[in-house]
């Protein structure tokens, strides 16, 4: 594909007012794309980025709350309705936790494994199955390190069983859809390491520096690049996750 492979592509990107997900949804919308965007809680920051991309093109905004199944397949169902075809499927929806394996419960394994594993296998089965008796398309699941590297990877931090158990399945839904929709639909996950944010204090920051070969983390615009990359370059990227995460 050419420079142009992003105009008027429709493209769902859930979870969409995060840090990583409002950067790929402003590089995708900058080059012309139509957007989706999934948001919860972060409704100044999707506001925010919405009137940014206006004046360039197509926004769609639609709060739902992934912690609910029966909200996962409200959203499935509003998609689907009111677009006849989704290009691109953009999986940066997640939260991350920390909670002691002591003070697991059911509810919280619920809620994580709702939000970053089954709204994601949902989505991906309805909208993917879609693409493929459709012109096709690709699937990017943003996840993290630990299914391939184990819950210790990034050091300072302490992710929780559900959370860990979660990214795992994830990893699976990728490889499993990259199989069953091919040759029409490429599925991709990319596991970035550190990404910079607010909520990176002094000492996770040296955690990094002490941590990372290169020394630093990544920037988010850095992660929205090799999605672009993917979507119009990377046609033989597929079934496999890709580590971001600068040597760690």
């Amino acid at each position: 594909m050419g420079e142009n492979c992003l105009k008027g592509r429709v493209v769902v990107v859930t979870g969409a007012s995060g840090l990583i997900g409002r950067e790929i949804a402003f590089k995708l919308g900058s080059e012309g794309a139509k957007l989706v965007l999934h948001y919860n809680k972060s409704e100044k920051d999707i506001y925010e980025l919405a009137s940014r991309l206006r004046p360039r093109t197509y926004v769609d905004l639609i709060r739902c709350d992934f912690s609910k199944v029966d909200n996962v397949l409200d959203f499935i169902k509003y998609v689907k309705t009111r677009y006849e075809s989704v290009d691109i499927l953009i999986n940066s929806v997640g939260v991350y936790d920390e909670t002691s394996l002591h003070d697991v419960n059911p509810d919280l394994i619920s809620r994580i494994l709702n939000v970053n594993l089954i709204s994601i296998m949902l989505i991906s089965k309805e909208l993917g199955t879609s693409m493929f008796y459709g012109s096709g398309g690709i699937i990017i699941n943003l996840t993290c390190l630990t299914p391939l590297r184990g819950q210790k990877v990034y050091k300072c931090l302490k992710p929780s069983l559900p959370y860990v158990v979660s990214k795992a399945g994830l990893t699976q839904l990728t490889k499993y859809l990259a199989s069953e929709l091919a040759p029409k639909v490429r599925v991709v996950g990319i596991a970035p390491g550190w990404v910079g944010s607010r909520k990176l204090t002094p000492n996770l920051i040296k955690c990094v520096e002490d941590s990372v070969p290169v020394k630093r983390v990544a920037e988010a615009e850095e992660v929205a690049d090799l999605v672009k990359y993917l979507i119009c370059r990377g046609a033989y990227v597929d079934g496999t996750v890709i580590e971001f995460s600068g040597g760690l």
